[in-house]
């Protein structure tokens, strides 16, 4: 749903027992109506299959709820359908969207809606020492 902007425009593809499907603006000589939002971070719509069983999957939230948001809903994602929300670490452009997406949604989600975060370390401090500045990840 979020991936860093070089994604927009990358074709889809299949693979053994995988189908990837990549959503960006349409390339025409139109102007788009309604595009979905790129920004830093990462959120995925994961849809697993097995017999007539399908599971429906978020991993990860993105940076902002509004990028969020808008994505899911472009993209047909309903928050019923939902089985189980996945944070694989605790870096804001991982998890900034998911409490703008559950307060947006919280009539709609599935009671008792899992939750899987990542393992121990997911919430340990993370600095990037580099230039240009210093940066605590845990904002």
């Amino acid at each position: 749903m979020i991936d860093s902007y070089q994604f927009a425009v990358a074709p889809s593809r299949k693979l053994p027992n995988l189908d990837v499907q990549n959503f960006g603006w349409g390339l025409s000589d139109k102007p788009p109506r309604r595009t979905l939002v790129s920004e830093f971070g990462l959120a995925m719509q994961v849809e697993s299959r097995r017999g007539d069983e399908t599971r429906n999957i978020l991993v990860d939230f993105g940076f902002t709820p509004e990028a969020l948001l808008n994505n899911a809903n472009l993209l047909g994602i309903d928050p019923a359908a939902i089985d189980a929300l996945v944070l694989s670490h605790g870096h804001q452009d991982h998890f900034g969207g998911l409490v703008g997406f559950l307060q947006e949604h919280s009539g709609k989600l599935k009671p008792k809606l899992p939750l899987f975060v990542g393992g121990e370390g997911c919430f340990c401090a993370r600095e990037w020492t580099a230039p240009p500045v210093w940066k605590d990840f845990m904002w």
